[in-house]
């Protein structure tokens, strides 16, 4: 097979692949979305890295994966808003962790302003 008019291309084989310094470099250049890592931690999690083991090798605080794993289980609803990167609904986590019917609809949608409540929500 011949890509771009070229019959081969310059590779090199990692033999000592690590994923997370794959996903460190990807979190470097900002290439990753919320429901990105949130799949690359599920996937983590599944090979039976423990959220502490994750945080510390890609060098977060445990909240920040403790908040982006929120997103592994989120309603269909949720993930759509992110992927479409119309969403700001990050503001408004600890909301949909207890219950999804407190989102108003207008938050997902954009069409609402966000800001902090006097009691830190």
């Amino acid at each position: 097979m011949c890509l771009l008019g070229h019959p081969t291309i310059a590779a090199v084989i990692d033999d000592n692949f690590d994923p997370y310094r794959q996903a460190i470099e990807n979190l470097q250049r900002e290439e990753l979305d919320p429901l990105d890592i949130a799949d690359w931690v599920e996937k983590r999690e599944a090979a039976g890295d423990s959220r502490i083991t994750i945080a510390k090798r890609l060098g977060k605080p445990k909240s920040y994966i403790s908040e982006i794993a929120l997103l592994i289980k989120a309603p269909p609803a949720i993930r759509e808003a992110f992927r479409s990167r119309e969403s700001r609904i990050f503001a408004q986590r600890t909301c949909w962790r207890d219950d999804m019917t407190k989102i108003p609809q207008a938050l997902l949608l954009g069409s609402t302003a966000i800001h902090r409540s006097p009691d830190g929500l």
